[in-house]
């Protein structure tokens, strides 16, 4: 069911950071026998909207499950399940069923999918390492590292080889996909579309915590995940290069995605002094790191799903989107948003350039829905009530931004106006 729904979505939805916002929630405040009912309106859902077919009633079987939670919720700080997102989001993973899914793991497997990558040649072929204590997604996610091989590596044996830490294993799910022939391409199509549908295929069976997936590249690899990653930010927990180089990738998106770097040259060096020069402390330099240190940090490093600041540098075709906030994709080049919450007055600001609009995406991590929201922009100002909303839930679910780490309720398109001469 999930394969066909995410089949259907477009492939472009696949879609220490920056200080967090204090969480208005606690949560989640609900167990998971209780959301059992909610996780299975999620699947029957995607299942209706998959087939175009019964969407309006599976709209609103969703709709009573979350009114029969209200009363589980009443000694709760909410009552609303809209206005708690790891509820939310525990439900969504649930509702992929992970427990009921046909996997070999403790071993090195083959895997085929049969998507071919836009601009590729035939099927995606991979090689997976899953921890021989995987639990068959009955209860637990996984870390999942995505490796980008390098040139002439075979992407079986760089797991044998460049990923061979026990320790490693035991806590994490390995990846490493057949790359496109042309390594030029490796961080535009098809390698972009590679890893994108490399990202799919793995997560429509395995039990992944979706707020710990890296992409790792080695030698030739390393610029390709980290051109990859800035194209998709939001996607990603953090990156990880060993033994190259970073060559024409830039950090300009990287405000909240952190990088860990062995082996590098002078590239890995203008990228730490590039970093470090925007003010963001995040990307840590280990030149003798091997998969230990790796395991380290993976184990210290989450996406932070809802920053309280932002900054994109709209690309063409992508990135048009990071965390919260979307752009719509452009002809121009020098585009710049840059956002921060103050969540103590509930108020967004936003400077931007030269992009006509953007479209925020709201939950009560990010502001109190059940307050007036303030968004400004150029120095212009917006207040709106915003109400929290079952069906956009769903078709963000439907369209790929929602997904069991992050789940926004609300979301507004607003013009930006020219910005004032200072």
């Amino acid at each position: 069911m999930l394969r066909l729904a995410l089949l259907a979505a477009p492939l472009l939805c696949l879609s220490a950071v920056s200080p967090a916002i204090a969480p208005a929630l606690d949560g989640p405040y609900l167990k998971d026998n209780d959301l059992k009912r909610l996780a299975k309106t999620f699947n029957d859902y995607i299942e209706a909207s998959v087939a175009r077919e019964g969407v309006l009633n599976a709209e609103n079987e969703v709709e009573k499950a979350l009114g029969k939670l209200e009363r589980k919720l009443r000694k709760a700080p909410v009552q609303d399940v809209l206005a708690s997102p790891l509820d939310l989001g525990r439900a969504l993973w649930m509702s992929r069923e992970y427990g009921k899914k046909r996997v070999k793991f403790g071993s090195i497997q083959d895997g085929e999918y049969d998507v071919t990558v836009p601009g590729g040649e035939g099927p995606l072929k991979y090689a997976i390492l899953a921890p021989a204590a995987y639990d068959k997604g009955k209860r637990k996610s996984w870390p999942l590292v995505l490796c980008i091989p390098d040139v002439d590596e075979n992407h079986k044996e760089t797991l044998l080889e460049n990923w061979a830490d026990g320790d490693l294993h035991n806590e994490v799910i390995l990846v490493c996909p057949e790359m496109p022939k042309d390594v030029d391409k490796w961080g535009e199509m098809p390698g972009v579309g590679t890893m994108l549908i490399l990202f799919r295929a793995i997560y429509e069976d395995w039990a992944i915590d979706y707020n710990q997936v890296f992409l790792a590249g080695r030698g030739a690899g390393v610029d390709a995940a980290l051109s990859i990653a800035g194209k998709f930010p939001e996607l990603f927990a953090g990156v990880i290069g060993r033994a190259g180089d970073a060559q024409h990738a830039t950090p300009e998106n990287f405000s909240n995605l952190p990088t860990w770097f062995s082996g590098g040259g002078s590239g890995v060096t203008a990228w730490a002094e590039a970093v470090k020069a925007e003010g963001w402390e995040n990307c840590t330099v280990d030149p003798s790191g091997r998969e230990k240190e790796i395991l380290d940090w993976l184990n210290d490093t989450h996406r932070n799903g809802v920053p309280s600041e932002v900054t994109l540098v709209p690309g063409r075709p992508f990135p048009t989107r990071a965390y919260w906030l979307e752009v719509p994709a452009g002809d121009e080049d020098g585009g710049l948003v840059k956002a921060r919450v103050d969540r103590d007055n509930n108020t967004i600001h936003i400077e931007a350039t030269l992009v006509p609009s953007v479209t925020l995406l709201f939950n009560d991590l990010l502001v109190d829905l059940s307050k007036p929201v303030k968004v400004v922009i150029n120095g212009v100002e917006h207040t709106d009530l915003l109400p929290r909303s079952y069906r956009t839930c769903l078709k963000l679910i439907y369209r790929g931004t929602n997904d069991p780490g992050r789940i926004f309720v609300a979301m507004k398109t607003y013009s930006v106006p020219p910005r004032a001469n200072k």
